[in-house]
């Protein structure tokens, strides 16, 4: 107890400005996928840096507004002016959200657009990570396992007023698959096509089976076929520079503006088949707000709904104490690890590894950066995900371990240097690195410990200089399916190497199949057979340190009912199941 309190005091020291501790991450583009099967989850990085990604989003109209002053840490700026008793005012974000397109859109402050303004076939029940229905009301898998049949819900329209139907699914599935932006990975390699059988059924059809291809089809939204040929053009084929700030599906809310830098504002439906039901408030406002002071006075004096991220963690006993001001704290589906380099010496050394694992003071860095709002992670899988192995050890410090491990390896004295990278301004990637650099020193290690922008450091995973490659790295898994495949393929295939996230070069032909085979097995039993032996391989190699699982942590005011946290929308909510009761 005393070495994990005195990490601690020496971590927070270190790293001050943890304000909001891992809650900042927004979803990054997932990359681009090998051709005979579809790419995983990807990992993010902080907004404050700029993720990697295979295509640029649409660069905004000439005419967009200039982005707005940002507001002093002193001063609280004034409450939306369209705030009432039947408007939800939010803020998720300290950035202004990228784009309105669903074909392109696939970080946290657009996917709160798009999921109030389109929907897609099936659809993530509130709260959880099971499947239910959405514009599809019922679906069956044929016995080849690649041709899913969706009957469609009949009597809903788009918001011009065109008829939704099997015409706009297939349209909507091939604009996203040509386009290959975005939520395009999760059809990536393995779609094929939409069969239109009649106005209100399809086949779609794979090109293999994958085993988890209704977790992945929440990510593909309807948008309304006719707006986009209206607006497209001979250099712009699918309407991205109209769709970047114009919305046109079948969802829940109509955008009336979007204030670039400001806000988004919402306005209900009123043509949606949902209603009377849903939704609950008349409009919405998404609000940018970069400074989290500006954050904590707005919702402490009731002048916005939902603060959902970025919320420092020594603010919590206060926003606990207020008795207008409700705390949720949820399981997440997100995992934190230290990826380790298997070919950098010397940590192509497996002992040297291994040593790696018993220098790390797991529960000391669970307490002095997350201060308890994490679990420890247990191996590369979250908790709550299906196939996740909870036999898996509980790796622990163990320094006479380690000194042992790296006498073995012909260490006993340590005597050499290694680099960790973290995100830059990425709070918990460098209090892990330095809880890392206290455990290496009493080994005779010394850990350099720096902070890199995500380019550079995709660059440096992406090289073929091995001198470029980096010994250690912080890194985050924000799975946009609830699959164990979202965590193995891009940072531990071969072919993500060189060209994806494979940037510790880790992986053989066995760990590759067990990989391939996984994602196109459909029997839940041999799936788990696959997905924990792949678990067990990954621990016994040290493909990573694996540290935590962290909380996502959401205040709203007293009055907010039926906000629920969404797994695999992690940072977002459902804006159709709101209601205030009793908000002047």
């Amino acid at each position: 107890m005393h070495a994990s309190r005195l990490v601690r005091r020496k971590v927070l020291k270190a790293i001050t400005a943890t304000a909001g501790l891992g809650l900042l991450a927004a979803c990054a583009p997932a990359p681009a996928a090998p051709t005979a099967a579809p790419p995983a989850g990807q990992p993010t990085a902080p907004p404050k840096t700029a993720p990697a990604t295979s295509a640029p989003a649409p660069v905004a109209p000439t005419s967009a507004p200039a982005p707005a002053t940002a507001v002093p840490a002193q001063a609280a700026p004034k409450a939306a002016p369209s705030a009432s008793s039947r408007t939800l005012v939010m803020t998720y974000t300290a950035n202004d959200p990228t784009t309105m397109d669903p074909g392109v859109a696939n970080e946290s402050q657009a996917n709160i657009i798009v999921l109030a303004a389109y929907e897609p076939l099936v659809s993530y029940k509130s709260g959880t990570s099971d499947i239910g229905p959405a514009l599809a009301t019922e679906w069956r898998m044929a016995p080849d396992g690649k041709t899913y049949t969706f009957k469609l819900r009949p009597n809903v329209k788009f918001h011009d007023g065109s008829a939704f139907n099997a015409e706009a699914v297939k349209f909507s599935f091939d604009r996203l698959n040509s386009m290959g932006k975005g939520p395009a990975f999760v059809l990536a390699g393995i779609f094929d096509r939409v069969d239109v059988v009649d106005e209100l059924t399809v086949d779609v059809v794979l090109k293999t089976p994958v085993g988890h291809f209704l977790s992945m089809l929440p990510k593909v939204f309807i948008l309304n076929p006719k707006a986009v040929k209206e607006h497209a053009t001979a250099d712009d084929r699918f309407a991205e520079k109209w769709l970047y700030d114009h919305v046109d599906g079948t969802g829940p809310f109509k955008v009336e503006r979007w204030d670039h830098n400001s806000q988004v504002v919402f306005v209900k439906n009123d043509t949606y088949w949902g209603l009377p039901d849903r939704p609950k408030v008349d409009r919405a406002v998404l609000r940018v707000i970069p400074d989290l002071q500006s954050a904590r006075l707005l919702i402490e004096r009731g002048e916005i709904d939902v603060w959902g991220t970025g919320i420092p963690l020594d603010a919590l006993p206060a926003l606990k104490a207020n008795p207008n001001v409700v705390v949720t704290e949820d399981k997440t589906i997100t995992a934190l690890y230290i990826q380790v380099s298997q070919v950098k010496p010397p940590l192509d050394n497996l002992k040297v590894r291994q040593a790696l694992v018993h220098a790390f003071d797991y529960q000391g860095f669970l307490d002095g950066v997350y201060l308890g709002h994490a679990v420890q992670g247990q191996g590369p899988v979250a908790r709550g995900i299906p196939f996740h192995d909870p036999t898996l050890p509980l790796s622990q410090k163990d320094i006479s371990r380690a000194k042992q491990l790296l006498a073995e390896a012909g260490f006993p004295n340590g005597g050499f240097e290694l680099e960790y990278v973290a995100v830059q301004g990425d709070p918990p990637e460098r209090g892990a690195g330095l809880v890392l650099q206290e455990g290496l020193k009493e080994l005779g290690i010394n850990l350099k410990v720096i902070e890199q922008t995500w380019p550079t450091m995709v660059g440096r995973m992406q090289t073929e200089d091995k001198n470029q490659l980096m010994h250690l790295y912080g890194y985050y898994r924000f799975p946009p399916y609830a699959d164990p495949d979202a965590y193995f393929y891009g940072p531990w295939h071969t072919s993500q190497q060189i060209k994806g996230y494979n940037g510790t070069f880790y992986g053989d032909a066995e760990t590759d199949a067990l990989m391939d085979k996984g994602r196109t097995a459909t029997d839940p039993k041999e799936r788990e057979q696959i997905y924990q032996q792949l678990q067990k391989r990954l621990v016994d190699d040290v493909a990573a340190l694996y540290l935590a699982n962290p909380t996502a942590i959401v205040a709203t005011r007293s009055w907010v009912k039926g906000y629920k946290y969404t797994p695999a929308w992690n940072q977002t909510l459902n804006l159709a199941e709101i209601s205030l009761e009793g908000k002047a």
